[in-house]
C-alpha cells in the first residue's frame, strides 16, 4: 500500500534544510526587510495533499507536483507571501486512478511507484522551494507560462539538493544521496532519449538563453508531459557537488533586484565555471552506468560516489584540494 512511507514529512525534512541552507547563501535577500525573514519564509512552506479525481481532464496536470501561493506578499514586500507545496494525496486514490499514476511514473508496480515517489518528492522540494524564495524576492515572469522563472528555479536545484542532503546527513544516509540521484540521472537519460530532434532544439534554446526564449507552443508548452521533463531534466543538467558552484548559481538567479522582471539579467553576471555548455551533460554525468540501462534493471549497488562526483565539474578555490 502507499501509506508504507509518509511522504509529508519526508517533503517536510526537506523543505527544513532547503532553509537552512538558502539561509547561509542567500542572506543578501533581506536587505531592507525583518532579519531572519528569509528563514520565516521558508519554514513556513508547508505540504499539503490534494485529492485528485480520476474523471477530470489533464489527469496528469493535476498530479503534478508544485508550489503554490496562499497569500500574495504586501506591495512594500515587508510582509512575504505564504506558500504551500501540493503533493498528491495517493492514500485515496481509486485502484484505477493508482494505475494510471504508476503507469505516469514508469512503474509496473505499487511497490515501485512508492520508492520512484519517495525520490521524486526528496529531489523535487528543493526546485519548489527555490520557486517560493523567487515570491518572496518579489520576482515576476511577464511572459505566459514563466518559462524564464522556470528556468531560474530548475537552475541550482540539483546543486541545492545535495547541499541539503549534506546538511542533513546525521539522518540521511549518504547511500540515500546517491540513490535519488543516480535515479534522477536515470531518468532525465529515459526523458532525453524520448525526444525527437526538435523537442531537443527547443530544450537547448531554452537552456541556453536562460529561460529568456520560451519553447515551442505546441510541441512544450502546451504538452504539461514534456514541459514537466524539460524543467527535471535541467536540475540534473546543470547540478553541481560544490557549495561554491551552488553559491554562483544563487547569486545569479537572484542577481534581480526585488519586484523587477526576472529576465532582466546578462550571461556576463554567470560566473563561467558554472554556466550551461555546448550539448546535454547528463549523457557525462552517466559514465559509470550504461545510457541504455532503465530504472530497474540497474542494481542499486551502482549508486555509488562516482555517479555524482561526475557532477564535480566546478570547484571554488578553497575546495579545490
Amino acid at each position: 500500500r502507499f501509506n508504507t512511507f509518509d511522504y509529508h514529512h519526508i517533503i517536510e525534512t526537506m523543505i527544513e534544510g532547503s532553509s537552512k541552507v538558502l539561509n547561509r547563501h542567500c542572506s543578501k535577500l533581506e536587505r531592507g526587510r525583518r532579519p531572519g525573514s528569509l528563514r520565516a519564509f521558508t519554514a513556513n512552506i508547508k505540504p499539503r495533499a490534494t485529492k485528485v479525481d480520476g474523471k477530470i481532464t489533464q489527469f496528469r496536470r493535476h498530479t503534478t507536483f508544485r508550489i503554490t501561493e496562499e497569500n500574495k506578499a504586501t506591495a512594500d514586500h515587508n510582509t512575504p507571501p505564504t506558500c504551500s507545496i501540493l503533493y498528491t494525496d495517493v492514500l485515496d486514490l481509486s485502484d484505477e486512478d493508482a494505475q494510471t499514476f504508476c503507469i505516469n511514473l514508469r512503474c509496473d508496480s505499487k511497490g515501485q511507484a512508492m520508492r520512484r515517489l519517495v525520490y521524486k518528492y526528496a529531489f523535487l522540494t528543493c526546485r519548489e522551494v527555490l520557486k517560493g524564495v523567487q515570491l518572496y524576492a518579489g520576482q515576476r515572469d511577464v511572459e505566459r507560462f514563466q518559462w524564464c522563472r522556470e528556468h531560474h528555479a530548475s537552475y541550482p536545484a540539483g546543486s541545492l539538493f545535495l547541499a541539503v542532503c549534506e546538511e542533513l546527513k546525521k539522518i540521511l544516509p549518504t547511500a540515500f544521496t546517491f540513490e535519488v540521484f543516480s535515479t534522477e540521472l536515470r531518468e532525465s537519460i529515459f526523458k532525453w532519449a524520448g525526444w525527437d530532434i526538435e523537442i531537443k532544439n527547443d530544450f537547448f534554446a531554452w537552456r541556453d538563453s536562460y529561460g529568456k526564449t520560451s519553447p515551442s507552443m505546441l510541441r512544450v508548452s502546451a504538452n504539461s508531459k514534456v514541459s514537466q521533463e524539460f524543467k527535471e531534466v535541467l536540475c540534473v543538467d546543470s547540478c553541481y557537488v560544490s557549495q561554491w558552484a551552488l553559491q554562483q548559481q544563487l547569486d545569479f538567479i537572484f542577481s534581480v533586484r526585488p519586484a523587477q522582471n526576472v529576465r532582466r539579467f546578462v550571461n556576463s553576471e554567470i560566473a563561467l565555471q558554472v554556466r550551461h555548455r555546448v550539448g546535454s551533460r547528463i549523457l557525462r554525468l552517466n559514465a559509470p552506468t550504461s545510457s541504455n540501462s532503465t530504472q530497474r534493471d540497474v542494481p542499486c549497488c551502482d549508486a555509488r560516489p562516482p555517479i555524482v562526483a561526475m557532477c564535480m565539474q566546478s570547484k571554488g578555490p578553497s575546495e579545490v584540494s
